[in-house]
């Protein structure tokens, strides 16, 4: 795993870098994105660091997801790879807390989503509102997702400490049954 970027840092002695700057990533050799980081990072052990990211255009398939995925959660990973994922967001979160024990807090906005489910290809151009996620649990609000003749919505929460609870709605939104999420001759390709 390799991450390359050319950032500008300044250093404040040993103990930490302040940066901000933009630049465009690889990771494992792929291009990953522009992403902008600003605030100050500690280069030893017990000093605080607070560094905001942002990242506007993000890929749900690029390496740099699937990886920070499978660190974060494996099963999420391996869910992500099954459903072979792919699609646009708009990231920005936050690293705070002392060198060693940091918390990470975002948000994620959905521009755009793919995935295929029994080989059959389910695509959502457009898509709206908001991720949040720390180390606790995060939120989904006013989630939208508009396929060329049906919609998909979700709210709810999740929290993750001390066991995985999850509390989210759905709804569904169409003028009949949608020949993308049924295989012609089978069941539907969403199973419950």
């Amino acid at each position: 795993m390799k991450l390359v970027a050319r950032l500008r840092a300044a250093s404040t002695g040993l103990q930490r870098a302040i940066i901000s700057d933009t630049a465009d990533i690889d990771f494992d050799a792929e291009p990953v994105g522009r992403i902008a980081l600003d605030g100050n990072l500690a280069l030893s052990e017990g000093h605080p660091e607070s560094l905001a990211i942002t990242m506007p255009e993000g890929r749900f398939e690029s390496r740099l997801v699937q990886a920070a995925a499978k660190k974060l959660r494996p099963r999420l990973a391996a869910t992500l790879d099954d459903l072979r994922l792919h699609g646009s967001f708009a990231l920005s979160a936050e690293v705070t807390g002392p060198s060693g024990a940091t918390a990470i807090n975002g948000r994620i906005e959905p521009h755009t989503l793919a995935l295929t489910r029994n080989g059959k290809e389910i695509r959502f151009d457009q898509v709206s509102g908001t991720v949040r996620f720390g180390p606790s649990g995060g939120e989904v609000s006013s989630l939208r997702a508009l396929a060329p003749e049906w919609s998909v919505s979700a709210e709810g929460r999740w929290a993750s400490d001390p066991a995985l609870e999850v509390d989210l709605s759905f709804g569904f939104e169409s003028q009949g049954i949608p020949p993308d999420l049924f295989k012609e001759g089978q069941g539907a390709v969403v199973e419950g």
